[in-house]
């Protein structure tokens, strides 16, 4: 049976599946992904599949540094990232790094 674009880890593992969907404008004050999206009933995030739509940003997740158009890690338009972990995806912050406001997509997987 074709699997889809179901990630390799949940077709094999079957331990997470798509519960919540959110889209984020980035710009230059940094944010943090939205608990009402994160955690859903009795589900929490355990994984947060992120693209970025447009223009690059900068994002950290140690809960302690707040990242700046020069701090944190730099992701450009088109790159994806998934966090692992609930508390990381609490922690995570992110802020545009260009001239211009960005857009993340977020599934939320647990």
């Amino acid at each position: 049976m074709p699997q889809g674009n179901v990630p390799i880890r949940q077709r094999q593992a079957h331990q997470y599946y798509g519960f919540a969907y959110e889209s984020l404008t980035v710009s230059t004050t940094a944010i943090a992904l939205s608990a009402a999206s994160y955690i859903a009933g009795n589900k929490k995030a355990q994984v947060a599949h992120i693209t970025i739509e447009t223009n690059p940003i900068n994002y950290t997740y140690d809960g302690v540094t707040t990242p700046t158009a020069a701090i944190g890690h730099n992701l450009v338009a088109t790159s994806t990232i998934e966090i692992e972990g609930h508390n990381n995806i609490v922690n995570a912050r992110f802020i545009r790094s260009g001239a211009a406001d960005a857009t993340i997509k977020v599934t939320y997987e647990a």
